[in-house]
C-alpha cells in the first residue's frame, strides 16, 4: 500500500530488519546498474493493465508492473496534461523492492475521453490516486 502519515511508535525489529533488508537490496542493485553503465532496469511488461471508472465521464486506464509481492509499491505518475505512461516508467524502480503502477490521468493516454478538461482538477487527481490504491491495490493484494 501507499504510505500514509508516519505514527509517533518506535520501530520494532522486524522493522529494523526489513529495513535493512531493503538497503541491502538496494545497495546491490546500484552496484550491478554501475556494472552495467545503466540507469534503467530491464524492460517489463505489465501483469495486469485495465481500467477503472472514476466519475461518469471519467475512465482511468492502469498498468501494474512486478511482483505483486514486491515489498513496496509506487504509484508513478507522468507529466500532464496530455502526456501518457509507458512501459519505460516502471523501468526506473528495481522490481526486485517495487511494485510500479503507472496509469493514464484524465484525459490523457489510453483514459477516456481523451483530451477532456472537464472535471479534471488537481483535487480530482489527488482523488483518483486514493480510489486506485484503495479499489486496485488494497483488493489486488
Amino acid at each position: 500500500t501507499f504510505p500514509r502519515t508516519m505514527t509517533s511508535r518506535m520501530p520494532t525489529r522486524h522493522h529494523m530488519e526489513k529495513n535493512e533488508y531493503l538497503s541491502t537490496l538496494e545497495k546491490n542493485t546500484q552496484k550491478r546498474q554501475k556494472e552495467q553503465n545503466s540507469p534503467l532496469y530491464p524492460p517489463v511488461t505489465p501483469h495486469t493493465t485495465s481500467t477503472l471508472r472514476v466519475s461518469p465521464l471519467h475512465t482511468l486506464s492502469y498498468s501494474i508492473y512486478n511482483s505483486p509481492t514486491a515489498p513496496l509499491t509506487a504509484l508513478f505518475l507522468h507529466g500532464g496534461p496530455g502526456a501518457a505512461s509507458f512501459p519505460n516508467h516502471a523501468r526506473f524502480l528495481n522490481p526486485s523492492l517495487y511494485r510500479v503502477v503507472t496509469f493514464d490521468q484524465r484525459g490523457c493516454g489510453n483514459s477516456t475521453p481523451r483530451g477532456a478538461i472537464t472535471d479534471n482538477t488537481l483535487d480530482e487527481l489527488v482523488d483518483d490516486c486514493e480510489r486506485l490504491r484503495r479499489e486496485v491495490l488494497e483488493e489486488g493484494r
